[in-house]
């Protein structure tokens, strides 16, 4: 298994930090969020792009949304 280091809340840019506090209220913030704080640009982007694809109006309500990706990571053998 390999190892990343994930940074601490202190190591990390006060926008982030909000980020993952505001994540935090809903239960632990999931390590592909935390690990990302490696490269805070990319997580804030990737994270626009999941509010966008979740959060969006759009054709599929959000319980299909969450399906689909819950049968993506079946598909991917995905633990989490």
């Amino acid at each position: 298994m390999s190892w990343i280091r994930i940074p601490s809340p202190d190591e990390v840019p006060q926008d982030l930090r909000r980020l993952w506090e505001r994540e935090g209220r809903r239960g632990p913030v999931d390590n592909v969020i935390r690990v990302q704080g490696l490269n805070p640009k990319a997580l804030l982007a990737h994270y626009d792009l999941y509010k966008a694809v979740m959060h969006a109006p759009g054709p599929l309500s959000r319980r299909e949304r969450e399906l689909v990706g819950t049968a993506v990571s079946v598909v991917n053998r995905c633990r989490y």
